[in-house]
Formats: C-alpha cells, structure tokens, sequence
C-alpha cells in the first residue's frame, strides 16, 4: 500500500504511521523552501575564536578515498580507498598505519561495530558488502546486494544499507551474523535515489535522503517495526545528514546549482526549519564535532567550520589537497582528501571573537 499524497513530491512512499514519538504524521509537513531564501539572522551567540592545527598526516593512505569511519572505542580510522580497492585501518594513538585490507573492490561506504568493518563495494555483476572481521582485518564475508549501494550506517545489531537501481529504491536490514536480510521499501519509481543516511541517538529513527530528479526528500524510518514513518521535503539536493546528541535537531548538508550550498537546521520532531547558512561553494559530506558544538562541513577544497550555537561560519581547514570526506576525533578531525592523504587537526574554540583559518599546503 503506497501513499500519494503531494506531500511526497511525486514519489510513492511506503505508507506513513504516526510515531508516538513525533508530533503527528511527518508525511503533512511540507518544507518551505523560502525558508532558505530569508534574510540572515542575528547571532544566537557570540562566536568562539576557532584555532586549528595539523597534528599529523599521513601521505599515502590509498588511492581517492571515497569514505572513513572510527571504531565505537575510537582507536581505529578505517579508509576506504576507493581507487585501490583497500581499506586502509590507522591507529589513532600514534596514527599509524595498521594495516591495509586488499581486495575490497571499489569501497564506498564504511560502518564499524566492536566486532565487524562493513564496507559497500561495486563490480560489473552487482554491488555487495564485504564483512571484515575487526579483531583479524580479514574479509569474514561477502554479501551480495540486488540494487546499487549507496551508504551504511549501523544501528544496535543491525546494518542498514540504502540500496537503489532502475526499479525503485529500498533499504536493507541485514543481520551480520546470520546474513538474514529485510527490505524497507521506499519508491518502485525509476530515478530515485536513497542516499546517504543518519541514525538516531537512541537508534530508533533513521533518517534517509532520497534523491528524486527534481527534488529531495528525507524520510524517516522506524527502526524497531522497520516501516516509513513519513517523510518531508529538502530545499535541495542532500549531501549529508547528521542529528544532534539529543536527537531533537536534524542538520541536512545541501547543495545545487541554483542555492549553492547551505546548511540547513530543522527540528527533528516537527520537521520545521529553524534556520539555514548559506556556506556558498560545493558541499559534499558533512560530520558534527565530538561535543556538538560544530558542524564540519566538506566544501569544495576547504572543510568549512559552522558554529552551530551561533549558526556562523567561525573557520576553514585546508590541509593542501581537496577533502573528500571528515570524521571527528577526540580533539578535532580527520580529513582525507582525493590524493589520499589523511591528515589529523586538532581544533579549539574559544570565548575570544577572532575566527581564524588553517591554511597548509602539502
């Protein structure tokens, strides 16, 4: 049973079910995209004087890294190097290499537990996600995948992978440790995209964006019954997705032609826009810092630094190469950018009004 209604945007989403912990049914809010058109508001806040500092680099991390994530206990950075088929594991205390996982054809997309690496990777036949046992960095296994992979993100014992093709887009459920497999469908519409994802603190919601050629959209997926709760509208294309510690603040990189790119800031529980920052430029990944304070946001060549208290731009990291993606450390950020460098800056903000940026080549 599909639902319709315009509030879609013209693609058929599994029917939505009001959530007790919503207020109403997300499928009747509607996104006013004028929202991002308005004027600029005054700061909420003073914003801190932001400092940064590259504390160490490593050269040659692979080739075009397309995606990194930590372990949960944060002593491990795995890099999917995209261009040599390998997954690159660094230890943070001394951000060394590790270990280098070979024969991860093209990885993408990466999502870590205690136990297991899940990484998406693509061929001629089909996409798959390879499962790398984490206590030995070896593939514990290889599970097909019908449609195109997009993104991973884990939740509890689960692994959720957004999935598209001609045919529509889905959302796996898989089981690592059975292999077991449930599918959330989206849309049987061709040109949809599911894309990149975020999970909610307490891992009952898990936010999608699903791209259409015309618009974007978020929906929202219950975890626990797996069923499209509802959904809602994006300004823009969306490159990124994170939500606050709380759960209570969506925040949606987006990016087109026409608005370039914004940071959009909306309340999770009624999908309203409480504000949107207009960064300019191409966004293309988005992370928030270790305590919440920061949205860090790829942007062309530079990692731009959004006070997310202030809703102001307070500083811009470049390392010498373009970043293709952020992970935030205990003291700051992890940059790999598309030569294959991975660099670790180290970051402060202060009470001090005096935004400052990093500026390193090589």
């Amino acid at each position: 049973m599909t639902n319709t209604d315009d509030t879609t945007g013209g693609v058929a989403l599994a029917e939505p079910v009001a959530h007790p912990q919503l207020l109403g049914p997300l499928a009747a809010m509607v996104h006013d995209i004028d929202a991002l058109m308005a004027p600029e508001q005054a700061p909420l806040v003073t914003p801190p004087a932001f400092h940064a500092a590259v504390a160490d680099r490593i050269g040659a991390a692979g080739s075009a890294p397309a995606a990194m994530t930590l372990s949960p206990d944060r002593s491990r950075l795995y890099v999917a190097s995209c261009g040599d088929d390998s997954i690159w594991v660094i230890g943070t205390d001394t951000f060394d290499v590790l270990d280098v996982i070979t024969g991860v054809t093209e990885p993408y997309a990466l999502a870590a537990t205690d136990t297991a690496v899940f990484a998406s990777s693509g061929s001629a036949a089909c996409d798959a996600i390879t499962v790398i046992d984490a206590a030995t960095n070896t593939v514990a296994a290889t599970l097909p995948q019908p449609r195109n992979v997009n993104d991973l993100a884990v939740a509890g014992e689960l692994l959720y992978v957004t999935r598209a093709d001609a045919t529509g887009a889905d959302i796996a459920v898989i089981d690592p440790a059975t292999g077991a497999t449930d599918t959330i469908e989206l849309t049987d519409q061709p040109g949809v995209v599911a894309d990149c994802m975020a999970v909610s603190p307490d891992g009952r919601l898990l936010y999608v964006a699903v791209q259409q050629p015309a618009s974007s959209r978020i929906a929202v997926i219950d975890t626990v019954g797996r069923f499209v709760v509802g959904s809602f509208a994006a300004g823009a294309p969306v490159r990124g997705i994170a939500v606050s510690a709380d759960g209570a603040t969506l925040y949606l990189a987006e990016c087109d032609a026409t608005l370039g790119g914004v940071v959009e800031i909306l309340d999770a529980r009624t999908a309203t826009v409480i504000d949107a920052v207009h960064l300019g430029g191409l966004l293309t990944h988005l992370a928030l810092s270790r305590d919440g304070q920061r949205a860090l946001v790829v942007n062309g060549d530079a990692v731009s630094v959004l006070c997310l208290r202030s809703r102001e731009i307070i500083g811009s990291i470049t390392t010498g190469g373009q970043p293709a993606c952020v992970v935030a450390s205990r003291d700051g950020l992890y940059i790999a950018d598309y030569a294959g460098a991975v660099t670790a800056v180290t970051t402060t903000a202060t009470d001090r009004r005096a935004p400052a940026s990093l500026q390193r080549a090589g």
